[in-house]
């Protein structure tokens, strides 16, 4: 019996699943009871947002639902308050969710579908993987060479809801992990989404999504969600909490998080440092200089930050060390430090004796880390003395803004940027800029935020500015 790692108030689990012993060296159930045990829980981090987003009374749809675990997880968050459907099409999964269901005492709360999910009405082959998992309607899965196929029946959720008349109207939160055929998901529950009643849309792009056509479908599947107001976000890094990010059309594998109009989503999603699991370097991605401008122009378009750039535990610029040691020089002792894109935190070991330092990324770099996304505006509460930019602000969208609100928290700010001083800034988005303020301009946002140069200096190319409050 795999105990969950998630826990109720009194310590013992929310739920427990039965792993037959002959599956645990299932490639799927191995990664899943691995993470299960060892860190905080597989695909932890979804279960969370769920969490944080189911209310008494909703309704969670659970396409590709496998053993059950998003099942399990969202009705143990609110027990009796919640029902679930969880759609299948693998016979021997259908097996084991059942089993888990009825172990977990939740039979009148679940009701299974043993089909597959599509845009109609019918049957398909699905192509059997060498795992429980990674099972496709695709007859060209990414994932492996089929082993088998099996015709399973395919229902629509628009169907679905059709044929359980639902008065009240009860709210919705839909997870949909089907190998590729997502768009064929969404079509299908076309009038569903267009209800309203969906706060919550929880989708993958996977493997499949580097394929050209999957790829093109995503998208035109993603548009049609945002003309009916769905907002969608992604984490930096799929398997860490942090602030979930506007997402674009890159090809960074991730879960997608789509929020109904109304629905907010929180600023952070915070995770036990301790117990994370490590950076997957299946999910690096090697930019060539015009790739990465690519992103670039992605994201400012978009407004969101690179997460996949700065979640990467490789990902460095050069220079930080020569940076971290010449601003150390200009921070006085006993000075509480807030290093705003703390990167690997090589400020930390320069500071001057008696000084207190608060690391803030995009991703937790410690446990005494804080997470959040300074495109977001989000920023901690003030009390500090100093404020360390350093090789920040050209990834950021309004600098301005940012060196407003930093006047806000401490008194004195110290940053590097490297000028934008003519020509073309196809370069710098080689590099991955979003921001190309010439001295003038920088000059003229830093006394529109109350901010008076008290020294400046070029580390390895760079300005590097102390401002004091005017």
């Amino acid at each position: 019996m795999l105990e969950s790692a998630t826990r109720r108030t009194d310590g013992r689990p929310r739920f427990v699943m039965p792993i037959p012993a002959s599956m645990i060296a299932d490639p799927g159930i191995n990664v899943l009871t691995r993470h299960e045990t060892m860190h905080d829980g597989f695909e932890r981090i979804t279960r969370d947002i769920i969490d944080a987003h189911l209310r008494p009374g909703d309704i969670f749809i659970d396409v590709g639902s496998h053993w059950g675990l998003m099942t399990l997880s969202a009705l143990s968050g609110l027990p009796g308050q919640v029902d679930a459907i969880a759609i299948e099409p693998h016979p021997l999964n259908v097996q084991q969710l059942m089993r888990g269901v009825a172990l977990n005492g939740l039979g009148q709360s679940v009701e299974i579908v043993p089909a597959a999910a599509g845009a109609a009405i019918g049957t398909a082959r699905l192509v059997l993987s060498g795992s429980t998992m990674g099972h496709s309607l695709l007859q060209s899965s990414a994932r492996t060479a089929p082993a088998m196929q099996l015709r399973v029946p395919i229902v629509t959720i628009d169907g679905l809801l059709a044929e359980r008349p639902d008065p009240g109207g009860r709210r919705l939160v839909i997870k949909v992990d089907v190998e590729g055929l997502e768009p064929d998901v969404f079509s299908g529950a076309r009038q569903t989404l267009e209800s309203g009643r969906v706060a919550l849309l929880i989708w993958e792009r996977g493997l499949e999504y580097r394929d050209p056509v999957r790829h093109r479908a995503v998208n035109l599947a993603m548009d049609w969600l945002s003309t009916l107001g769905f907002r969608h976000y992604a984490l930096p890094y799929h398997g860490w909490g942090g602030p979930l990010l506007p997402l674009t059309k890159d090809d960074y594998l991730c879960n997608v998080f789509s929020f109904a109009p109304g629905v907010e989503k929180h600023d952070c999603y915070a995770q036990d440092y301790a117990r994370r699991p490590p950076y997957n370097i299946m999910f690096r991605l090697t930019r060539t200089p015009e790739q990465r401008a690519r992103v670039a122009e992605l994201c400012i378009a978009t407004g969101s930050s690179d997460g996949a750039r700065w979640s990467d535990p490789g990902a460095s610029i050069p220079g930080a060390d020569a940076r971290a040691r010449a601003s150390a020089v200009l921070i006085p002792h006993g000075a509480r430090v807030l290093d705003l894109g703390a990167g690997e935190m090589v400020l930390r070991d320069c500071l001057p004796a008696g000084c207190s330092y608060v690391p803030a990324d995009l991703v937790a770099r410690s446990a005494d880390c804080l997470t959040m996304d300074l495109n977001q505006q989000q920023l901690p509460a003030g009390g500090f003395d100093v404020i360390t930019l350093l090789e920040v602000l050209e990834y950021i969208h309004d600098v301005p803004a940012l060196l407003g609100r930093c006047r806000d928290l401490a008194p004195v700010l110290i940053f590097s940027y490297q000028l934008h001083e003519g020509g073309s800034v196809q370069c710098r988005r080689q590099c991955g800029f979003f921001s190309d303020l010439n001295e003038e301009q920088l000059n003229a946002a830093l006394q529109r935020a109350g901010w008076r140069v008290d020294s400046r200096t070029t580390v390895d190319g760079a300005l590097l500015l102390r401002c004091v409050s005017a």
